[in-house]
């Protein structure tokens, strides 16, 4: 169903924790959780859902990300004012 490639590729880019939190979500085990993303065979239904909310948890990470991002670049750079370009530059 899912390549041990894509498990792993996945499993790298999930933040800490999201093991017990995919386990807990879904009631699902750690161990089959954990086969899942090692390649070992388990049931499509739990590797169904164990790459669903591997997905969910990553969208929702990125999400934050960026607007964290945004919402910095508002506070931080919001009070420079434009820079004015120098009399050397002009042609």
């Amino acid at each position: 169903m899912f390549t041990k490639r894509e498990a792993n590729l996945l499993k790298k880019q999930l933040p800490t924790n999201s093991i017990i939190e995919i386990s807990t979500k879904r009631n699902i085990s750690r161990p089959t959780i954990y086969k899942f993303f090692r390649g070992e065979k388990i049931r499509s239904y739990h590797a169904k859902a164990i790459y669903e909310e591997a997905l969910e948890i990553l969208e929702r990470e990125k999400t934050e990300t960026s607007n964290l991002v945004r919402k910095a670049e508002e506070i931080i750079f919001s009070d420079e004012m434009p820079v004015k370009p120098s009399k050397s530059s002009k042609k």
